[in-house]
């Protein structure tokens, strides 16, 4: 016995929960789980075309959301997204606290990982290198003149 529905049992389910029958007694009175009666009431509810599956509108929302964002990025960042790299890495950086930074980086045209090596390895005071490097050019230093400058 096959638990795949056709397309008027499903219609027929949804029918029935419009006209007042709750889920639960069409759970008992049918051969199909809550969920899968749930997943058919949610999709009556979009009144999508019928080529068009529920997945595919799901991630085409969330792509619209995403360029939502996008574009108020580029509306509110300091510099285009055709600026110099150093100009855009800035921005990214000063915008990182409102915003996603993969979502920067993609507005931006910046690789995740530029952005990443710039915030850990550039030569500004606060970075992890900076730092590192001023706590060990000392030592460094003083083992050069120890060993006569070899």
């Amino acid at each position: 016995m096959s638990k795949r529905a056709t397309k008027e049992e499903k219609e027929a389910i949804v029918h029935r929960f419009n006209e007042g029958e709750t889920v639960t007694k069409l759970v008992k009175t049918t051969r199909f789980s809550r969920s899968s009666i749930y997943s058919w009431l949610k999709e009556s509810k979009l009144n999508l075309p019928e080529h068009v599956k529920l997945k595919d509108f799901s991630r085409l929302k969330m792509q619209y959301r995403r360029l939502q964002t996008v574009i108020e990025i580029l509306q509110t960042a300091p510099c285009p997204a055709t600026a110099p790299l150093r100009d855009r890495l800035e921005a990214i950086e000063q915008m990182s606290q409102e915003y996603n930074v993969n979502v920067l980086c993609f507005a931006l045209k910046v690789a995740h990982g530029t952005y990443y090596n710039h915030i850990l390895r550039n030569k500004r005071e606060k970075s992890v290198y900076a730092k590192r490097k001023a706590v060990l050019k000392p030592i460094i230093e003083e083992i050069y003149h120890k060993s006569r400058e070899t």
